[in-house]
């Protein structure tokens, strides 16, 4: 699966419901919140709706073990919400409830947000998904400028939260999480695993 993923050009991710038999929200039968719109004579007030980043951190698909490979190794993800869907690549990040014209927030170049957006939920520095304590981006692997322990701390960063998630069998406990190890074995410093303990490459020491 994880070389679907990482081969894939988007993936559609389900954050709404507590099972697969919830549907995609807003399509066919499927409902999903209406937008709270007031008029209050000349003055229109449209709600924003809950930030999607709110709504996917505390969705069930957030709690799943298999489901931690879909948004890091993605490289683009539209993510279905109770509310509203939310996109997001490793450029930038967007939302139906709030339309902000790309060429005011994008660099020149297209290839990243100005400083002042915020962060994308899976490849930026969100205080959900990334360590207080390391400040890493979550899903972003290759940044070949970075040094060794860069790549030690992205390890712990994906193992704490994956520990964190549930399984519907404790057999899958090193299955759910091999695509991401497979993936770290290919970076700039790669770390393998034995039974789950992670070390360096000997190779890493040999440049």
């Amino acid at each position: 699966m994880d070389l679907i993923y990482k081969g894939s050009a988007v993936t559609i991710i389900a954050a709404a419901g507590e099972d697969e038999n919830t549907g995609l929200p807003g399509i066919r039968t499927t409902r999903r919140t209406i937008q709270p719109i007031v008029s209050l004579g000349d003055i229109t007030v449209v709600s924003t709706m809950v930030h999607p980043h709110h709504m996917i951190k505390n969705s069930t698909w957030m709690t799943r073990g298999w489901t931690l490979q879909e948004s890091i190794l993605s490289r683009r993800r539209l993510v279905f919400t109770p509310d509203q869907i939310y996109f997001e690549c490793n450029a930038m990040n967007c939302f139906e409830s709030l339309s902000v014209p790309l060429d005011l927030v994008h660099t020149k170049t297209k290839d990243r947000y100005y400083s002042f957006m915020r962060s994308g939920l899976f490849n930026g520095r969100d205080e959900g998904l990334s360590s207080q304590i390391f400040g890493l981006p979550f899903g972003n692997f290759d940044d070949r400028a970075e040094s060794w322990s860069y790549y030690m701390k992205k390890y712990l960063i994906l193992a704490t939260n994956f520990t964190r998630r549930i399984l519907s069998f404790d057999s899958d406990s090193l299955n759910a999480f091999a695509g991401i190890m497979r993936h770290l074995e290919t970076t700039k410093y790669p770390i393998t695993q034995l039974l789950g303990i992670p070390y360096l490459h000997p190779s890493v020491f040999l440049d």
